[in-house]
């Protein structure tokens, strides 16, 4: 104790304590969610262990979204660029006549093939529909350009499930390299009862074959597929399958910064017992070059803000195993960007071109361990691709839990939903279920705001006495820094006040975690996108009431209303607040109101559903500070005289 009273802090005057007191109090509880929430993301193994494996049976996918029309302005037909050249065919025996695109269709995906690579190009979601769709149409629901397409076609460079690899072949005395991506591969159809299948061939190309078989079925969001290499030469040969996962994902944001924070990669692999073990990779480990696994690596994945699609291996006996796992960047092609800048100034907005050809997404690739191929045998690897809302995946198989991740707090932010849900299954609407849920956090925390906001009130009646006691000792013993500090801590005790009020900072530490958890919640929750509310058509982007036609510095192509109106409720809240008799704490309560005004101007370009949360959570603000007011006595606490 003595040497605290040693020390100076106790000769500075309330309002530094206190300011000191609530930075110590913040940085601690910054520091430990940081930690905590590294430590989550660095977690290995689970305990459990994995039981019998099973294929996962996808009979949970979830109700579809259903949205409510609403009426758009009508949107002009934009016509196509036309899309980049190919390079030409390379011919030989192994190669097809001419480049084909192939669409197989199911009740929940639309999906388009090339023969060149035998690639998947693009794969739309039926169930889901892109932002910018005239719902007055009529049928609008069953036109394939309204669909959501989560696997765009962002460049004809790469494609899903393209084969990196090269052949080597002999042509005029010359050895040639022949990139298997770049080839036109045969491709036949089939049709039976509720299935389809895709095939594409390759070869032979020095006595190899390859095939890729995609089956699907007609109610499911996922297909499967098979890729063999088949040796019909008379020599035995090495070959490996570098296969390309995934090429980028559906952008529900083209702000760079909003996108590369949702992008995220998680693959699982066994340990020597079973158990499963994750990896996941965020866009900044992507951008060092830093994304690889070298593992058998049993599942990947690739998420945005609501979606994702996952690759799983099969691990039969005899399947061609994954040495590794590599993630790269790639930039999206000018076809790509003017389609994506035709189709926003058809709605009148602006694009910040720019922006875009800045872009860089994440692609994966799997590369298989090399196996020997002796004459007239061989070698499959087969995977199934799931795609789909990460809530709905997380269902599918008890692994996939790590795609639909909150966070630290995700166990407050799933309660929390869950509350959402009971009200909107009540009400049949997330903006009134959004108020519900506030209403209910503000009432759980009602008792600690209550007893933080008295406690306050009489801290600082207190200080009242308090202050020119202290003065006066600091006066009689400024030349006796460690006699000041003894009679200034005798003080302290003789009036029960703690010298670092850090009770008074115990309520904002239990109401982080909810905060937190609330706006992961609100922030990744599936059932805002697209979900409306008075003026508002999509509670999870800005409220946009009015289409400027034409870009606003700072405000953008939209006035957003809801973010003025809670800095407006923001304000008067401020102002309702008791005005202290000390100045340097009047001057701490102004630095708040421009604070307010400051998170006001963050807020305008924040998702609907938060920015509400926060304006109701301020209007409820309002009625409890009227009724905690009624609990504050209105005399001054007796101090000690001294």
């Amino acid at each position: 104790m003595q040497h605290l009273v040693d020390t100076e802090i106790f000769s500075m005057n309330h309002e530094k304590r206190t300011l000191l007191a609530l930075i110590i109090a913040f940085i601690f509880c910054a520091v430990w969610v940081q930690m905590m929430q590294e430590k989550h993301r660095k977690w290995a193994e689970e305990q459990q262990k994995l039981q019998q494996a099973e294929k996962p049976k996808p009979g949970a996918e979830g109700k579809p979204e259903t949205p409510t029309p609403q009426a758009q302005p009508q949107t002009p037909e934009v016509k196509k660029p036309e899309p980049l050249p190919l390079p030409p065919p390379i011919a030989g025996p192994f190669a097809a006549e001419k480049e084909e695109t192939v669409i197989i269709s199911t009740q929940k995906c639309h999906t388009v093939w090339t023969n060149r690579g035998a690639a998947l190009i693009s794969l739309k979601l039926k169930e889901f529909y892109h932002s910018y769709v005239d719902r007055t149409e009529k049928d609008w629901q069953q036109k394939s350009e309204n669909w959501l397409e989560l696997i765009p076609q962002f460049t004809q460079m790469y494609r899903t499930f393209a084969l990196m690899q090269e052949e080597m072949v002999v042509q005029d005395s010359q050895v040639v390299k022949l990139p298997l991506n770049d080839l036109l591969w045969k491709v036949s159809q089939s049709s039976k009862d509720q299935e389809k299948q895709l095939v594409f061939e390759l070869g032979p190309i020095g006595g190899i074959v390859y095939r890729k078989i995609f089956t699907f079925q007609e109610g499911n969001a996922y297909f499967d597929a098979k890729l063999v290499i088949e040796n019909q030469g008379t020599t035995q040969c090495a070959r490996q399958i570098n296969l390309v996962a995934g090429i980028g994902i559906e952008l529900e944001s083209l702000d760079p910064s909003e996108a590369y924070r949702s992008f995220y990669t998680y693959a699982m692999y066994p340990n020597s017992k079973g158990q499963p073990l994750f990896e996941d990779f965020d866009y900044n480990e992507f951008s060092k070059a830093q994304v690889k696994l070298e593992q058998n690596v049993t599942w990947v994945s690739l998420v945005n803000r609501y979606f994702s699609y996952i690759l799983h291996l099969r691990q039969a006996e005899g399947l061609m195993k994954i040495a590794n796992l590599e993630g790269k960047l790639f930039a999206p092609e000018p076809r790509w960007i003017k389609e994506v800048v035709g189709l926003r100034k058809a709605w009148r907005e602006t694009v910040q071109e720019a922006d875009l050809q800045k872009l860089q997404l994440p692609m994966l690739i799997l590369n298989s361990e090399p196996v020997e191929l002796k004459p007239q045998t061989s070698a499959a690897l087969e995977f199934t691709y799931y795609l789909g809302t990460k809530d709905q995946l997380s269902n599918l198989d008890k692994t996939y839990h790590v795609v639909d991740d909150y966070g630290f707090f995700g166990f407050i932010s799933r309660l929390l939903l869950w509350i959402m849900g009971f009200f909107y299954n009540i009400f049949h609407n997330y903006g009134i279920a959004i108020i519900c849920l506030t209403l209910v956090v503000k009432a759980c925390l009602f008792p600690l705001t209550k007893k933080q906001q008295v406690s306050m009130a009489k801290y600082q009646k207190q200080m009242k006495v308090f202050q020119p006691q202290l003065r006066k000792l600091q006066e009689k013993y400024k030349d006796d820094k460690q006699k000041m500090n003894q009679e200034v801590m005798k003080l302290y005790k003789e009036h029960g006040i703690n010298p670092l009020p850090l009770g008074g900072c115990l309520p904002i530490f239990l109401q982080l975690p909810i905060f937190i958890g609330l706006y992961q919640a609100l922030y990744y929750s599936i059932d805002l996108r697209q979900a409306s509310f008075l003026w508002i058509t999509d509670l999870s982007q800005p409220d946009h009431l009015i289409n400027f036609g034409t870009y606003v510095m700072w405000l953008g192509d939209y006035l957003n209303i809801l973010p003025i109106i809670m800095t407006v409720v923001w304000m008067i809240q401020q102002k309702m607040t008791p005005k202290p008799e000390d100045p340097q704490m009047q001057q701490q309560q102004k630095v708040f109101m421009y604070m307010t005004v400051f998170f006001g101007f963050m807020f305008y370009h924040i998702a609907a559903g938060l920015v509400l949360y926060w304006m109701v959570m301020n209007l409820f603000g309002i009625v409890e500070q009227m009724i905690i007011k009624k609990h504050i006595p209105t005399d001054a606490t007796p101090a000690t005289a001294r």
